[in-house]
């Protein structure tokens, strides 16, 4: 017997995708992002940058009262010479 396919949760996708669109007007003020906006933005998982940070890897990160923030310009700069941005995920 096969499986049906896996239903769409469109309210998770809607959701997703409002949250995708609030990070992006944010980032369009120059606000710095913390880094669940910037895990966001760029598709990644906020652990990712966590980890890529603490090695000194990754995109380029401000301290603003010992918190990392990120510019979006240093955001896109990172996405431009790694080519690292996904698609966002259904």
């Amino acid at each position: 017997m096969a499986k049906s396919p896996k239903k769409l949760n469109r309210k998770k996708i809607l959701a997703d995708l409002e949250l995708q669109t609030a990070v992006a007007q944010l980032a369009a003020t120059g606000i710095p992002l913390d880094t669940q906006q910037s895990a966001i933005y760029l598709g990644l998982s906020p652990g990712s940058l966590e980890v890529w940070r603490s090695r000194g890897c990754g995109p380029k990160c401000i301290f603003v009262a010992t918190r990392p923030r990120y510019l979006r310009s240093d955001l896109d700069a990172w996405i431009a010479t790694s080519g690292r941005r996904r698609e966002s995920r259904p």
